[in-house]
């Protein structure tokens, strides 16, 4: 993942953003008043301050399951998200490859 300098995060692939959005430490959640507890998944920190912060982010491929779902998946849990494609940012003049900020 990099980040540019308009606020957005750029992603290689579905799997580099999954790496990045997803906490694999399951929650336990009670299930109504029934006694029983369920699992779910969570957001990773980073990705839930950097959606406060404002960023933005974007998918270099052309075949995304993420954008095309509009959710990222793990296990049998799946999480909303909002992802668009690098190449269409760039083609609508939002970011240009310049303003890419590589990290490492």
């Amino acid at each position: 993942m990099n980040y540019t300098k308009k606020n957005y995060a750029v992603f290689d692939d579905d799997e580099d953003f999954f790496e990045y959005a997803i906490c694999k430490n399951p929650v336990i959640l009670p299930l109504g008043d029934t006694g029983l507890t369920y699992f779910t998944f969570d957001y990773s920190q980073g990705y839930k301050q950097d959606v406060e912060r404002g960023i933005k982010f974007l998918m270099k491929g052309s075949n995304s399951s993420v954008i095309k779902h509009g959710t990222i998946s793990y296990r049998t849990v799946s999480l909303p998200v909002s992802v668009e494609y690098y190449n269409d940012a760039v083609d609508s003049g939002l970011i240009s490859d310049d303003d890419i900020i590589v990290l490492k």
